[in-house]
C-alpha cells in the first residue's frame, strides 16, 4: 500500500512538472520502471536518467507509473518486471539468452519512446549503457566523456545485442605496489563501475598467502601473515620527487589499511576490503571469483609440516611442498583443505574458486583430487572448485607506457574462432589501457569489431576529428611497437623490484635496441602532444596525461642510458666521468617522476612514484655517494 501510494505520488509529481511554465522549454522525457523492478534495475533507470539530463535539453522524470499518453517515454527492464513494456510488445518479445538485451523504438499512437531491457537485470543494465554509447557518450576506466548536447531522437531504434564472449573478467588485487593492491575499496568500487557500463560480467580476486584477507590454524599454528606488497613499504620524504601527487601524506599506503600495525588489525581491514569489493561486484551484478594457489602457504605454516621450502620469487613469504613431501601426503592435503576452507566461509558468497598449481608436476594430480572432493562435499550455495593455469603476468612493463589493443585483436580473434567464451584482463596499472579495454568492450559483443574500428570509434567521438584519431592510431602504434619489443628484448626490463634501475650498472655496451625503444616513444610523445592541440576540449586532459606520460617514459630511459653510461666510465677507471653520467642520470630520473607527480589521476600512478622513489632514485643517490666517497 505504502510502495503504491509513492508511485501514485511521483506520477502526480511527474505530471505536474510536465505541465508547468518552468519545464516547458524543454523536452519531456518519462523514464519507467517497473514496480517489481530489482536493485540493479533501479540502478539502470537511475543511470539513464543522469544520463539523459546531460545528453538532452530536456526535462526528465523516473517513475514506475505508465502515463495515458506521452511521446517520449523510456521502458526500463523486460516484459516480466516491467508492465508498460509487457503492455508494448505483447507477444513479440524476442528470444533473449541471460544475458542479451535489446534497444527498440515504438509507436503505439499515444506512447511512443523506446524499449531499453534485457531478460536479467545485469543485461538491463548494460542496454542503458550501450542506449549511452549510441548517443555518443564514452565510458573510460576513470570517467565518462560526454558530446555536446543535442536534440532528444528515440526513433530508430532496433538494436539486438548478444554477447560472443560470455564472461568477460576483470582481474583484481594480485600483489605489487602499482597494481590493484594500492586501491582501496572505493576506488575499486569506482572503476567496477565504469567496467559495468563495458559489460565486463565477472571479477577475479587474485589472493596471495601473506595477504590479511583470511585467518585460519592448522596444527596448532595460526595464519600470522598479514603484508602487503610483499612487506615493502614506501616513505615519501618531503624532498622526493613527484611528491606533489600526495599532498600531506609521509609515506604511499592504501587507505584501507592506514594506522593498521598488529596482525589483528590488518586483517580485519583486509577482510572489509575484499567483502566491500565483492559487494560492490555483485550489486552491479557481476559474478566472483577467488583465485589462489592452493599448494601455497603463508611461511609459519613449515613449522607444522616439515619439508615444506619457500616459494622462488615470494621474498621467502610463502611455501609449498618440497622434494621430501610427496603427492598423497595427508597433512598437506589436510591443510590445503582448511586453506580453501578458510576462503569460503569468509567469503560465502564468492561464486567461484579458481586454483592456480604452480607446483606444477606429480602434485597435478593430487589438486584435482581436492578439488574434485570439494565440489562432490560443498553446499548448493557454495563456490564451485575450478583448475586453470596461471596466467602470464602483465605487471613488468607496468613502469613503461604501454599498449596492446593489436595484440588483443589477434588474440580475441583466435579465441572466437576456438569457441573460446572467456577473456580476462589482467592489469597493473590503467595507463594507456582505455583504448584497448574499449576495443575488447566492443568486440566481445560484435565479431566484426577491429582495432582500427574500435580505435576511431572510440577516439575520432572524444576528440571530434577523425584527423586526430588517424594521428593517435600512430602514435599508440609506436607505444605498442615498444611493448613489443621490450617484451621481446628483455621483459624485465623495468619492473618494479629494488635493482630496477641500478642492474643496468653495468661496464657494457647498452643494446642497440635501446635506440629503438627510444625513437618509439619519441614518437609517440609528439603524435600525442600535436593530437592534444588539435583535439576537442573533453579530451585533451586525456590526452595531456598520455603525452606526459611519454615524456616520463623519455625521463626515465635518459637515467637508463647515463647509468649505463657511468658504468662504463667506472670501469674504465675515470671516476670523474662515471660521476657527471650519475648527475645526469639523477637529473633525468628526478624530471621523470616529477613529470609523472603532475598528472597522477590514480593509487596506481602514486604507486609507481612511490616504487621509483625506493627502487630507482634512492638507490642511485646512494651510489652516487659512494662513488664520491671513494674518490
Amino acid at each position: 500500500m505504502i510502495a503504491r501510494y509513492f508511485s501514485t505520488l511521483v506520477a502526480i509529481f511527474a505530471l505536474s512538472l510536465a505541465s508547468s511554465p518552468v519545464a516547458s522549454a524543454a523536452e519531456q522525457v518519462t523514464v519507467v520502471v517497473g514496480q517489481g523492478a530489482t536493485d540493479l534495475e533501479h540502478l539502470a533507470a537511475q543511470e539513464l536518467v543522469s544520463q539523459f539530463k546531460r545528453l538532452f535539453d530536456a526535462h526528465v522524470v523516473l517513475t514506475d507509473f505508465v502515463p495515458d499518453k506521452h511521446q517520449n517515454l523510456v521502458l526500463v527492464g523486460g516484459p516480466q518486471k516491467n508492465k508498460a513494456t509487457r503492455e508494448v510488445v505483447g507477444d513479440s518479445w524476442p528470444k533473449l539468452s541471460e544475458q542479451g538485451f535489446i534497444l527498440r523504438s515504438f509507436d503505439t499512437g499515444d506512447r511512443r519512446g523506446a524499449i531499453v531491457a534485457g531478460d536479467s537485470p545485469a543485461a538491463t543494465y548494460w542496454a542503458v549503457c550501450e542506449l549511452g554509447h549510441h548517443f555518443g557518450i564514452r565510458y573510460l576506466l576513470r570517467e565518462d566523456i560526454y558530446p555536446d548536447t543535442q536534440p532528444l531522437k528515440l526513433t530508430g531504434l532496433d538494436v539486438l545485442m548478444e554477447p560472443e564472449v560470455k564472461f568477460r573478467a576483470w582481474k583484481t588485487l594480485g600483489d605489487g605496489v602499482t597494481g590493484p593492491e594500492s586501491w582501496s575499496a572505493a576506488d575499486q568500487k569506482k572503476l567496477l563501475g565504469q567496467l559495468a557500463k563495458m559489460k565486463f560480467n565477472q571479477i577475479i580476486l587474485s589472493v596471495r598467502p601473506w595477504q590479511p584477507f583470511a585467518e585460519y590454524e592448522f596444527r596448532g599454528v595460526s595464519k600470522q601473515s598479514a603484508a602487503l606488497w610483499r612487506g615493502e613499504q614506501y616513505p615519501i620524504p618531503r624532498d622526493a620527487p613527484g611528491r606533489t601527487a600526495f599532498g600531506t601524506a609521509d609515506s604511499f599506503v592504501n587507505p584501507d589499511f592506514a594506522g593498521k600495525q598488529t596482525h589483528e588489525e590488518m586483517t580485519a581491514a583486509g577482510i572489509k576490503h575484499v567483502r566491500g569489493i565483492i559487494s560492490a561486484a555483485k550489486r552491479l551484478g557481476m559474478s566472483v571469483a577467488l583465485e589462489l594457489s592452493p599448494l601455497e602457504f603463508p611461511r609459519e605454516f613449515e613449522r607444522a609440516i616439515p619439508g615444506l621450502v619457500a616459494v622462488a620469487g615470494s621474498k621467502e613469504l610463502a611455501v609449498h611442498p618440497g622434494p621430501n613431501l610427496k603427492p598423497g601426503d595427508a597433512a598437506v592435503r589436510d591443510l590445503v583443505e582448511t586453506q580453501l576452507r578458510a576462503y569460503v566461509e569468509t567469503y560465502p558468497n564468492v561464486d567461484t574458486l579458481y586454483c592456480t598449481n604452480t607446483n606444477a608436476g606429480s602434485w597435478q594430480k593430487e589438486v584435482s583430487s581436492i578439488a574434485e572432493q570439494f565440489n562432490k562435499q560443498r553446499g548448493p550455495d557454495s563456490p564451485v572448485l575450478t583448475l586453470r593455469r596461471s596466467g602470464a603476468s602483465e605487471g613488468n612493463l607496468g613502469v613503461l607506457s604501454r599498449s596492446t589493443t593489436r595484440r588483443q585483436s589477434k588474440t580475441l580473434d583466435e579465441g572466437l574462432a576456438s569457441d573460446v567464451d572467456h577473456l580476462s584482463v589482467q592489469h597493473t596499472m590503467l595507463a594507456e589501457l582505455d583504448p584497448t579495454i574499449h576495443y575488447l568492450s566492443r568486440a566481445a559483443w560484435d565479431k566484426s569489431v577491429m582495432a582500427r574500428s574500435a580505435h576511431d570509434d572510440f577516439f575520432a567521438t572524444i576528440t571530434g576529428s577523425q584527423a586526430v584519431a588517424d594521428r593517435l592510431w600512430l602514435g599508440f602504434g609506436h607505444i605498442e611497437s615498444a611493448t613489443q619489443l621490450t617484451t621481446e628484448k628483455d621483459a624485465d626490463f623495468s619492473a618494479p623490484s629494488p635493482d630496477m634501475l641500478l642492474k643496468h650498472y653495468r661496464g657494457e655496451p647498452a643494446p642497440e635496441w635501446w635506440t629503438e625503444l627510444n625513437e618509439h616513444y619519441t614518437q609517440a610523445m609528439i603524435e600525442l602532444y600535436r593530437s592534444h592541440g588539435a583535439a576537442d576540449a573533453r579530451a585533451r586532459p586525456l590526452l595531456f596525461y598520455y603525452a606526459k606520460r611519454s615524456e616520463y617514459v623519455l625521463e626515465y630511459l635518459g637515467a637508463v642510458k647515463a647509468v649505463r653510461a657511468a658504468a662504463i666510465a667506472k670501469q674504465a677507471g675515470d671516476n670523474d666521468a662515471a660521476l657527471e653520467q650519475l648527475e645526469a642520470a639523477i637529473e633525468s630520473l628526478y624530471n621523470a617522476i616529477d613529470t609523472l607527480g603532475d598528472v597522477a589521476q590514480d593509487p596506481s600512478d602514486r604507486g609507481l612514484i612511490a616504487a621509483l622513489n625506493a627502487y630507482a632514485y634512492r638507490p642511485l643517490l646512494a651510489e652516487r655517494e659512494r662513488l664520491s666517497e671513494s674518490e
